[in-house]
């Protein structure tokens, strides 16, 4: 389910590859600006990337994740990622895009193309995500791309590169019957 290449106009979507471990680091993981709001500790070597794919990969076979890289039309390599964690009829999603790739609509164009494979190639009815509510950038995504916003978790998240105290962070849903 999880092979393939999806063109989402300003960028392009395709499965997770062993390789993508380097760009990952480099584009993105090691970045404190972009991991400010990540549930994941800022990496500071490339072995924890490379671990990060491996466990993805796993969770790809297994069917408990389905991750995409996030490549620039004119490059293969992964600038980002886009992921769903399905359960029963609804998933969560997520995603993380390289600072130097920001404000160009990638994000919101990668979430689109994602969504649209979701609804068209799952059974899920449901799609789900948070963000603090200080992310304003992510808030702004998930709007464009059609999520209504459902309310505020409070206490909801620890993003370890923020603060160690609980967040509160909004949480934005999509129904299929709304595409």
């Amino acid at each position: 389910m999880m092979d393939g290449f999806l063109e989402a106009g300003a960028c392009n979507l395709r499965s997770l590859q062993p390789r993508d471990a380097e760009a990952i680091f480099r584009n993105y993981a090691s970045d404190d600006s972009v991991t400010r709001y990540a549930l994941w500790p800022t990496h500071t070597r490339l072995e924890t990337a490379q671990a990060f794919v491996y466990e993805a990969l796993e969770r790809c076979e297994t069917g408990e994740e389905w991750t995409w890289s996030i490549t620039a039309p004119d490059a293969n390599e992964c600038i980002g990622l886009v992921s769903a964690r399905p359960s029963g009829h609804k998933a969560e999603i997520g995603y993380v895009l390289g600072q130097a790739f920001w404000n160009r609509g990638i994000m919101t164009a990668a979430v689109s193309c994602f969504i649209r494979w979701c609804f068209s190639e799952t059974d899920l009815n449901l799609l789900w995500a948070t963000c603090a509510v200080k992310n304003v950038a992510s808030s702004r995504v998930l709007v464009k791309v059609g999520m209504e916003q459902g309310g505020i978790l409070r206490g909801w998240h620890v993003f370890p590169n923020y603060s160690d105290k609980p967040q509160d962070c909004y949480v934005y849903t999509l129904l299929r019957s709304a595409t």
